[in-house]
């Protein structure tokens, strides 16, 4: 009945032990999460098993002269030995299993990850041997909410000419559009879609409406379009803004522009009739609101780039491993939106096949990236009582569905786009939790 024992000398250096008086467990944890433990049974432990699987066969069969689980133990072992055997090993398997996991406090990411158990050895005399594997939930380090380091973020004053962009985006939207059959011209609008060439399946804007002045556009973008037609596609090298943050790294892009269509604008003015429509009484009433909500843009423009710093701290200081089960899942999911917004973009098959291949590296890493942030905020926020209510979550939905570029769309399964509603939120209050308890430079 005995097997050849693993010699416990031969476990990898990634190996760690555990011992109580039943159990030694060696646990070696290879990446991906994946792990193995070695259970060494102690003699007494495997008789009290063995005890154990013959009292638990007595109740279940009948001998001539004796009640259930009145016979002696003796005659249960001769005459259902085949059962007693395997109910031992059954008893062995799950009471070692269930002790070496608590003892080593490594427990498996999910039931589908576990391996048949390999019974090496079990005997009365010498104990038993069981090696069982799986893939383990991520070991979370614990994490230092007082030990970040942040470097200070300037925040920008309003200016006159945001107070003017804003007061047009609204006259914008309440203007009257007029569709036109010709050229673009300085002063018109633009709808178009910006496609990066690099990256195929990566569309910069679908549908999205530009203003054609160099100011407002760029002047890259100005000379590609002016004096072009719609269904016109024009390539070009895009190039940095003046109004982007110094500190803000820039990589220009080879874009595709095309053209979907032109138009111009009938503006209304700046008067009371124009306050109205948004809720205030006067143009004075209006235009405070419009600074105040520059006011609270420009505050949380530092603190979501302060909430950046914190995610690259967090990443680099507590490094983990993530189960590769949850990033080959996700790794499909990102394969399969680039794909169709490569059919969209009616990219071949083999410039399809290439770009994917290409994408492999680079997916692998954000699906990482995005679990070890998940693990971390859910440790943090358990650890310090950071709670979401459901009324926020249905607000998160509710603004995520109406945003554009928002990783939630009306065709998610509910509880998909709960799910990363409810993330968003957390994500965002334990970085400001740690933001508020970090050492800001």
């Amino acid at each position: 009945m005995d097997e050849k024992v693993t010699d416990k000398e031969e476990i990898a250096e990634t190996a760690s032990e555990y011992k109580d008086d039943n159990i030694s467990v060696v646990v070696d944890r290879q990446p991906g999460c994946r792990t193995k433990l070695d259970i060494f049974v102690t003699p007494k432990a495997t008789l009290a098993a063995y005890k154990k699987a013959i009292k638990s066969i007595n109740k279940e069969v009948s001998l001539p002269g004796f009640r259930k689980g009145k016979a002696p133990e003796a005659m249960i072992v001769k005459n259902y030995s085949k059962y007693v055997d395997q109910e031992w090993k059954d008893i062995l398997v799950q009471t070692a299993f269930k002790e070496a996991i608590a003892l080593a406090k490594v427990y498996p990411f999910n039931e589908e990850s576990i391996q048949k158990p390999k019974i090496n050895q079990f005997s009365k005399e010498e104990g038993a041997n069981i090696t069982i594997e799986f893939e383990s939930a991520p070991q979370v380090p614990d994490i230092d909410t007082k030990g970040i380091k942040l470097t200070q973020v300037k925040r920008k004053e309003v200016s006159e000419e945001e107070i003017v962009d804003s007061m047009d985006n609204l006259r914008l939207h309440h203007a009257t559009w007029e569709v036109k059959d010709r050229p673009v011209k300085e002063g018109d609008f633009v709808d178009v879609n910006i496609e990066d060439m690099d990256h195929p399946e990566r569309f910069i804007c679908k549908d999205s409406r530009f203003e054609v002045s160099e100011r407002k556009m760029g002047s890259w973008m100005y000379k590609l379009v002016i004096g072009k037609n719609v269904g016109d596609a024009v390539e070009g090298l895009s190039e940095r803004s003046p109004d982007l943050d110094p500190e803000t790294e820039f990589k220009p892009t080879n874009c595709k522009i095309t053209i979907k269509s032109i138009q111009t604008a009938a503006l209304p003015d700046v008067d009371d009739e124009l306050a109205k429509k948004t809720g205030v009484s006067s143009v004075e009433e209006l235009k405070e609101r419009m600074v105040a909500n520059l006011n609270n843009q420009a505050d949380e423009e530092v603190k979501e780039k302060l909430r950046e710093q914190v995610e690259e701290a967090l990443l680099e200081k507590y490094p983990f491993d993530i189960p590769s089960s949850l990033r080959d899942k996700e790794m499909k999911d990102r394969l399969e939106k680039a794909r169709s917004e490569m059919l969209d973009a009616n990219k071949s098959e083999e410039e399809i096949s290439k770009r994917l291949e290409e994408l492999q590296h680079e997916l692998s890493k954000q699906a990482d990236r995005a679990f070890q942030l998940f693990f971390i905020a859910r440790k943090v926020a358990n650890e310090n009582d950071i709670s979401i209510t459901q009324e926020e979550i249905v607000k998160e939905l509710m603004m995520q569905l109406y945003s554009r570029g928002s990783n939630i769309n009306p065709s998610m399964e509910p509880d998909e786009a709960r799910n990363k509603a409810y993330f968003t939120l957390l994500s965002q209050k334990v970085k400001d939790y740690l933001i508020d308890h970090a050492e800001i430079k």
